[in-house]
């Protein structure tokens, strides 16, 4: 699907950080002290999400956006060990984030994207340095 709008933009971010939200709520109990800040990240950025699209929705309601599709962004499938589905999901609306900044003709909301961009690379790397113990140990 075609993010042209600022309408569809936001909602496939919102999307992206729910998404991310069950994932770690989801997580097995073993790794709860790993996912709990991750998903306590997670509805803290909804939350800014909701509050930026809720201040700038009149001044760009109009505004087209080209170039994003949604396929390009679909939440790697989940397979594989926890750390490394929970390090692709990062990578992924990291990259969503980016792509999406250098888009929108707002600053406020590029300065926002970016700044989620740069969350997500530091929760991927964190992921990646300190991957958590497999599931059941």
């Amino acid at each position: 699907m075609e993010l042209g709008t600022f309408g569809a933009l936001f909602a496939f971010a919102l999307e992206l950080e729910r998404r991310a939200l069950a994932f770690y709520e989801a997580a097995p109990a073993s790794l709860a002290a790993e996912a709990r800040p991750l998903a306590a990240g997670s509805r803290k950025r909804l939350g800014r999400l909701e509050r930026a699209r809720q201040e700038g929705i009149s001044e760009m309601i109009l505004e087209a956006i080209t170039g994003l599709r949604s396929e390009d962004y679909a939440p790697p499938a989940e397979a594989g060990a926890w750390p490394d589905m929970a390090a692709a999901l990062e990578g992924t609306a990291a990259r969503f984030y980016r792509d999406a900044a250098a888009k929108v003709p707002i600053a406020e909301t590029a300065r926002l994207f970016a700044r989620l961009a740069e969350e997500n690379d530091q929760r991927g790397q964190e992921l990646r340095r300190n991957p958590p113990p497999p599931a059941g140990v």
